[in-house]
């Protein structure tokens, strides 16, 4: 059917109606509400102002369309439910007083509203590239030393950072994109600070703290930004769907969701490949770990110092930053897509993919980034195979103590138990030797989990309760549930 075929309203088409119809849909309420907040619009206000409740059966469709228009403007800056509420009294009235299709006629004045909310949209200030080439190796340098201000790091953690912040600004050059996991044992370590440096050194930094999943991809799609997570331990072990996004984003070759849009449920693909980057405390999902680069942050000493982060003045200060890794990457954005960099072989399949654009970021830096980037990509990857080996032992503690059904046991049958399980790696733990007490004890150091004098029976041993190794079950064992 074309658009003259389509049935037009006419005058004519409208039935009679009696006013006393009218005053039995409750429109009268519309005209007579008085009561609303000064300085906010009621929907009942909006209705009255725009003029939809006097539309009458005799109403000519110009009248119609100077209220709708009047409708639009009083909607601005209106928040969501609102307008829902309004437009759906508004389409009941026009549909009552015999117009064909209201809510059609609805949706055609609100659309350009609709249009304008999109446009108020999230504003990343893209900075200016710097005016002069850039060196690599002196623009590493400057960001190490400006993390270096403001953190107590080890300086493979740093080095790893600061190559991290550059990939950001260079990422159509990859197909890879590594998590930046930034964790720690305890609250108070510095996570959100480095996330906080994080935001302003970043190519279109966007903190997601409480953000919902169907936010997030729609984020990704439009804006294409750095995603910087706080307290990932609470959104993101809770929120499969939000975890789903953050994993998928790490290969580009896979990085997309797909959901139903608009009233027909059309599926949709939205891109979710970009940098991203989580703070928490206590190790990260394993499906994250395996993406990620982790950073171990630990409480300063009293004896350490370092400059207060002034949030006031931080972005304008690194601004030069910002331009300069700008500079270098728009230069370079060739040469790292067609970059072969040497990486250690100790690492593994996944660990190789998530530092090679690290690594080919450190090589065009020059000789001296370029050991940096290899020695720390060998040093965290070390790290992060032992911490994937100890949440996998406090789920084997946490299955034995399950199956055994008590709640204390000694050191030797913990470790017995440990090393009838043949699919893991504490039969052959060290030498091709089971593991001992010993080690078993160097394993749960870190956690702050020590064997204590136990009686059992008419016999002393050293072991462990069972209540020992809540804290670290309710942080490292994302379905364990945490005290409140």
């Amino acid at each position: 059917m074309t658009d003259d075929d389509a049935p037009q309203t006419q005058v004519s088409d409208i039935r009679p109606v009696d006013s006393r119809d009218f005053a039995n849909t409750g429109m009268n309420d519309l005209v007579n509400c008085a009561s609303y907040e000064n300085n906010v619009k009621s929907a009942c206000k909006i209705l009255a102002i725009a003029g939809i409740p006097e539309l009458m059966v005799q109403s000519g469709i110009d009248e119609v369309e100077a209220a709708l228009r009047r409708l639009r403007r009083e909607l601005s800056g209106v928040d969501r439910l609102r307008e829902t509420a309004v437009r759906s009294e508004a389409i009941k009235h026009l549909q009552f007083i015999g117009l064909q299709a209201p809510a059609q006629l609805v949706s055609a004045a609100l659309e350009n509203q609709n249009r304008q909310e999109e446009k108020r949209g999230i504003a990343f200030p893209e900075p200016e590239p710097w005016p002069q080439v850039v060196d690599g190796s002196m623009l590493l340098d400057e960001i190490f030393g400006a993390l270096s201000r403001f953190v107590v790091l080890p300086p493979a953690e740093i080095q790893a950072i600061t190559l991290w912040v550059v990939h950001t600004y260079a990422v159509e050059a990859t197909a890879i994109c590594p998590i930046l996991v930034v964790k720690s044992a305890e609250k108070r370590s510095g996570k959100t600070i480095v996330l906080e440096l994080l935001h302003n050194l970043v190519f279109r930094p966007l903190p997601t703290s409480n953000i919902t999943a169907s936010s997030l991809f729609r984020a990704i799609e439009r804006y294409k930004p750095t995603l910087l997570q706080d307290e990932a331990c609470t959104f993101l072990y809770h929120n499969d769907e939000l975890r789903g996004i953050f994993n998928s984003g790490h290969r580009r070759s896979s990085s997309f969701v797909i959901r139903t849009v608009g009233e027909n449920f059309e599926p949709v693909v939205f891109n979710t490949f970009g940098p991203k980057a989580i703070a928490q405390i206590g190790s990260p999902h394993e499906t994250i770990l395996d993406r990620g680069i982790i950073i171990e942050m630990r409480r300063k000493k009293p004896n350490e110092r370092t400059e207060r982060l002034r949030s006031d003045r931080t972005f304008e200060d690194f601004r030069h930053l910002r331009r300069k890794t700008a500079r270098w990457s728009k230069d370079n954005i060739e040469r790292l897509s067609d970059c072969e960099p040497l990486i250690p072989e100790s690492l593994n399949d996944r660990a190789q993919d998530s530092w090679r654009p690290l690594l080919a970021i450190s090589e065009l830096a020059g000789e001296r980034w370029a050991e940096y980037g290899r020695a720390c990509a060998v040093k965290l990857s070390e790290r992060k195979s032992e911490i994937s080996k100890r949440t996998l032992l406090l789920a084997d503690i946490r299955a034995i103590f399950q199956n055994v059904q008590v709640s204390r046991m000694a050191s030797t049958d913990i470790c017995g138990h440990l090393v009838e399980n043949e699919a893991s790696p504490w039969p052959e733990w060290k030498d091709g030797k089971p593991m001992t007490v010993r080690q078993l004890a160097q394993m749960l150091e870190p956690l702050a989990i020590r064997p204590k004098q136990l009686r059992m029976g008419e016999m002393n041993v050293r072991g462990y309760e069972l209540v020992d190794f809540s804290d670290s079950f309710a942080r490292y064992l994302p379905d364990f549930p945490a005290d409140e």
